[in-house]
């Protein structure tokens, strides 16, 4: 799978060209390989990524980087936006950082599209531990374009 070393659930009838090319851009982004990021599902608009918590992704409180949640929030955004056949570079993003994920955590992020227009797609995601405790929130803008 070109870098991935589990199955990646895809949900909907994505195309497997789509599917390819979306990989391609995931499997490119070094500093998300460097978190540990790993692509886990692909829907029409939709995203999921995991990322073990690793003692080289935590702060001086011994909790994730608040970076480093940033950067999942926008790959997970980021992602989705591109299950609809753009390419897109984020324009503005929010993140609300809810409770603080330790070493050893497996954190799953969510992101999905909630509104399109011809270029600009807004996004959401929510990231949480393995448990289910919400750990962030986040909305993106992403100027999107089409091949």
């Amino acid at each position: 799978m070109d870098g991935q070393e589990n199955r990646i659930i895809i949900e909907d009838n994505l195309s497997a060209e789509l599917v390819a090319e979306v990989l391609q851009v995931f499997n490119s982004s070094r500093f998300s390989r460097l978190m540990g990021c790993t692509l886990a599902g692909l829907g029409n608009g939709s995203c999921r990524i995991t990322c073990p918590v690793s003692g080289n992704l935590l702060n001086s409180f011994n909790g994730v980087h608040g970076g480093v949640i940033a950067t999942l929030a926008d790959v997970s955004m980021g992602m989705a936006v591109a299950t609809l056949g753009y390419r897109a570079v984020t324009v503005e993003m929010s993140v609300n950082y809810l409770a603080l994920a330790g070493e050893g955590e497996m954190l799953i992020a969510e992101g999905r599209v909630i509104h399109q227009s011809k270029k600009l797609l807004l996004a959401e995601c929510s990231i949480s531990n393995a448990a289910g405790r919400l750990i962030t929130r986040g909305r993106g803008l992403y100027l999107g374009q089409r091949d």
